[in-house]
């Protein structure tokens, strides 16, 4: 199989998540002026709940059609829900019922595309290629999905959060179009080569399972994976989200809120474009610390900000901070690349994508149930968290700093062959 169609294929997976990052950043906007902010967190606990319960039953469902023929048709059905989401936000007194749907619809469907879009790649690409383009599929969607804030922002400075919606849908609408022409294109290809279609992941929560276990009996790995789930991927999601719903409160309207919004995506940009020339400097853990301690510095000083209405300070320090956080997970990724047996390769990835997925739907959880219970309040204890969580991982992390900065690391096979950070 040619290499450049399954490149073009991830392109296009990498800028429909990035224009899909931005829906996060509109409907809050736009159910805080029609529901209560109880009712919207609410929404948002349902869709978790649901992902969590279905994951289970619905992840057989690779095993049995395979992964592409899965991931067509959920993303079909995301699609029409979509759509559907169109339909609420056109009807200004769309009932809390529809919504309820809407969010239900997304939780279930997220249960069923997980599996599938953690092994498709494996269904696609030449076994001697599997650990590059996997390598090449993370990268493509972190960095697609950095942009997502940037692009909202800028569209709020100019125009309604609404009007933002219509956009992103109709822009994936024609990405979509494109997603799945190449992904049918690809598996003919594939078999028109004589090439037997690998199957997918047999049992694919059982892999993730076994991914998780195989982390959490290697002692740093399981430390690193907890602090990874909770701080990068529950985190960061309440602090943008709280951010928006802290600022809809004050009245400043959607101009600020584009100018925060903005300054989210480009502090995270712009981490993702030196993060590896700051850790090869300066080292892995060297560069944690710092970008830890200025996160939590830069999060307290927006929240002052916020507090004192003082909008442009509130963007500088929101970009700092993002920039910060995007240190945190980048420098990591750098310098700390995994280097494993092919066969765990799998399990590695559904663990991976199970954790990401389950966390970030809790964190979203996590910043609405804290505001609808304590207002704008509940941006310090999000604060409080974050800095806890900082504080308690690095003391709790056995054997972290010398496992980032010794050879140990390269001898016990866990992290790549270049320089493991100095102390």
């Amino acid at each position: 199989m040619q290499l450049l169609p399954a490149k073009v294929y991830l392109a296009t997976y990498g800028a429909s998540g990035a224009i899909l990052s931005a829906l996060p950043v509109f409907l809050p906007l736009i159910l805080l002026d029609r529901l209560a902010a109880a009712t919207y967190a609410s929404l948002l606990v349902m869709s978790g709940l649901v992902t969590l319960v279905l994951v289970p039953l619905l992840g057989p469902a690779t095993d049995r059609y395979g992964s592409a023929r899965v991931l067509i048709v959920g993303e079909g059905l995301f699609l029409g829900n979509l759509l559907f989401g169109c339909v609420l936000v056109a009807a200004a007194r769309a009932p809390v019922a529809g919504w309820a749907v809407h969010y239900a619809l997304s939780g279930a469907l997220g249960a069923l595309m997980m599996p599938a879009r953690a092994t498709v790649i494996q269904a696609l690409v030449p076994e001697a290629s599997l650990a590059r383009y996997l390598g090449f599929e993370s990268a493509v969607s972190v960095s697609g999905r950095l942009f997502g804030p940037t692009l909202a922002g800028a569209w709020m400075i100019a125009a309604r959060p609404s009007d933002g919606y219509f956009a992103v849908v109709a822009v994936w609408c024609m990405l979509w179009l494109v997603h799945v022409a190449l992904l049918r294109s690809l598996l003919k290809t594939r078999a028109g080569a004589g090439a037997a279609r690998p199957a997918a992941l047999a049992g694919w929560l059982r892999e993730a399972g076994a991914g998780l276990a195989l982390r959490w009996r290697l002692r740093t790995e399981r430390w690193l994976t907890v602090q990874a789930g909770i701080e990068l991927f529950a985190i960061v999601p309440a602090f943008s989200m709280n951010l928006a719903l802290a600022v809809k409160a004050l009245g400043w309207g959607n101009v600020w809120l584009g100018w925060l919004q903005a300054g989210c995506g480009l502090g995270l940009v712009g981490a993702n474009l030196v993060a590896g020339r700051i850790t090869d400097r300066w080292g892995s853990w060297r560069t944690a610390q710092a970008a830890g301690t200025a996160c939590v510095a830069a999060m307290f000083a927006t929240a002052a900000y916020v507090a004192g209405s003082q909008p442009w300070g509130a963007c500088v320090a929101v970009c700092i901070a993002n920039f910060a956080i995007g240190l945190r997970i980048f420098c990591g990724r750098a310098q700390r690349r995994v280097a494993l047996p092919k066969e765990y390769l799998g399990r590695f990835a559904a663990s991976h994508a199970l954790v990401n997925a389950l966390a970030a739907q809790l964190g979203n959880a996590l910043a609405a149930v804290a505001f609808a219970a304590l207002g704008a309040a509940s941006w310090y204890v999000i604060g409080a968290l974050a800095f806890g969580l900082a504080v308690a991982m690095t003391g709790l992390i056995p054997d972290w700093r010398i496992l980032m900065s010794l050879p140990v690391a390269q001898a016990r096979g866990f992290y790549g062959t270049r320089g493991a950070g100095r102390p």
